[in-house]
């Protein structure tokens, strides 16, 4: 018997799963490539349906014209990002946001806005795209500190300004 019959047959069959391994490999990495694009949001799927973003920002000014807050909103995440500017909250006093609806002039607490850093609010469930259009004015109270009990406001409006939508 030929002893390189044996040896040549054992190379033919390593070739031929390096063949299988290459093949595996080359359908791994697309299919890790076409999950990356996706994920990224390149490219729409059923897993991403990339939803356009809709934000407004609102300029929250007193009544000096110098802005206190910069409140920005994603109505698909449905949230409030509220970041300080000029405001300084005075000792045993709370601000609080209030949004206040364009037909009906009904104001509805957000929360409780502190002066130190970026914080972040979910939006009340009666703001809709709707109310959004006809024009929702944003407003910062001073209330005794905890904010107002009753669910009005009981202090003096310190800082207001209109929700816009931005532009792409």
């Amino acid at each position: 018997a030929n002893p390189l019959a044996g040896v040549a047959a054992q190379i033919k069959e390593m070739r031929r799963a390096l063949a299988i391994w290459r093949f595996a490999t080359v359908g791994a990495v697309a299919a890790a490539c076409a999950l990356a694009l996706i994920w990224i949001g390149g490219i729409e799927s059923p897993l991403n349906p990339n939803l356009p973003a809709e934000r407004y920002v609102a300029m929250l000014q007193n009544k000096s014209g110098e802005t206190g807050f910069v409140v920005t909103m994603d109505m698909n995440e449905k949230q409030f990002a509220i970041r300080p500017v000029s405001a300084k909250t005075p000792p045993s006093k709370s601000y609080e946001l209030w949004c206040i609806m364009p037909e009906s002039k009904m104001a509805m607490t957000v929360g409780l806005v502190g002066t130190e850093a970026y914080a972040m609010m979910d939006l009340p469930a009666q703001l809709s795209r709707e109310e959004l259009e006809k024009g929702v004015e944003l407003a910062i109270s001073l209330e005794p500190k905890g904010g107002a009990r009753s669910g009005k406001s009981m202090g003096p409006i310190m800082f207001a300004g209109l929700l816009v939508k931005q532009t792409p």
